[in-house]
């Protein structure tokens, strides 16, 4: 998609750097201080993108990941990994694999896995367990924000028909652009193609982009690869929010310069309070602020996302979903990423 730079403006908290990530860097969402007396994972099986680009899937056998990354940035690169609890939903690999951690739950699967020599990939994944079925997916609009690897961050509206067995797409970029194609099923995930009006002859090795959808009660979540290699994107159908849609507490992972950690979000109507949570144990919140529904922050007025500007003045876009337990929290200019569930 011939992609528009919104305006740029300060994250929450720094930057994150999200086409190879060196240092064993702990990942994951967490039920901060919670405990959990599972001894195995649940079996399940997730696409998604690496946010370089890369197109990427997990799935989880017993206590063992295996995970698969292709595309421009990483190469084939693929392993598996036995998994110890740690706590909530957080699972972490053990010897010999490289030491890293996962987060697991029904709709949502996060991982910084090893794809070289001390470099590491940051995957966000959702579970797909069968072929999409159209009915379910199509005629909906998705809003999603793309993390761009030449530093930029927009806002997308792609809009997904089925129309008598006609499958289109048309994507409007918030700060203006367009494109459009089409698009099939292609396993568990969907591939499209700009400027085709047939996607029949489309696979992954030539589509423009690939679509993981999961179907939700509220929502459906959409995780978006670029084939090309030069970002992806996250979002959620586009609902509007109400206030009733900012009840409750996100356990997540963040990421900054320097470093990451995972976090407590509790989000109240109009407010919202932040906390870090080291090792899952959680401590009084240290930031607080106020949040626009329906709301970029780059002021424009958009259904279905919301701005929070913290008390220190930092902005950045939210996507949530009490019902599906999606909390998305992207910054302008590539600034931050942080994703949850409760």
């Amino acid at each position: 998609m011939s992609l528009t730079t919104m305006q740029k403006e300060k994250s929450m908290r720094r930057s994150i750097s999200t086409t190879m990530l060196s240092g064993a860097l702990a990942l994951g969402l967490a039920s901060c201080g919670g405990n959990d007396s599972r001894t195995e994972p649940q079996l399940a099986r997730y696409e998604g993108a690496a946010t370089a680009g890369d197109y990427a899937t997990l799935s989880v056998s017993g206590s063992t990941l295996s995970y698969n990354l292709t595309g421009a940035n990483f190469g084939p690169a693929s392993g598996t990994a036995p998994l110890n609890p740690l706590f909530g939903n957080f699972w972490r690999s053990t010897p010999p694999a490289p030491a890293f951690d996962v987060l697991l739950t029904d709709n949502l699967a996060v991982a910084k896995v090893p794809v070289g020599s001390g470099l590491y990939a940051y995957v966000v994944g959702l579970q797909t367990e069968a072929p999409p079925n159209p009915n379910s997916i199509a005629n909906k609009h998705y809003l999603y924000i793309e993390v761009k690897n030449d530093n930029t961050t927009s806002g997308w509206d792609v809009y997904i028909q089925d129309n008598a067995g006609v499958k289109t797409f048309t994507a409007t970029s918030i700060g203006g652009g367009s494109a459009s194609g089409c698009w099939k099923p292609l396993g568990n995930h969907l591939v499209a193609k700009s400027n085709l009006n047939d996607c029949s002859a489309i696979t992954d090795a030539n589509a423009d982009y690939r679509f993981v959808i999961k179907p939700g009660n509220s929502r459906n979540g959409i995780v978006v690869d670029y084939v090309d290699g030069s970002g992806f994107g996250i979002g959620l159908e586009q609902v509007a929010l109400t206030a009733s849609d900012f009840t409750g507490v996100y356990d997540a992972y963040y990421q900054e310069t320097g470093g990451d950690g995972f976090s407590r979000v509790t989000v109240n109507g109009a407010n919202f309070s932040w906390a870090q949570c080291p090792g899952g144990n959680c401590l009084a919140p240290s930031i607080t602020g106020s949040i626009v529904l329906n709301q970029l922050c780059s002021g424009l007025a958009y259904s279905g996302v919301a701005c929070a500007t913290d008390s220190n003045g930092d902005t950045y876009n939210l996507l949530i979903d009490p019902d599906d337990n999606y909390y998305f929290a992207i910054g302008y200019s590539r600034g931050y990423l942080e994703v949850g569930s409760r």
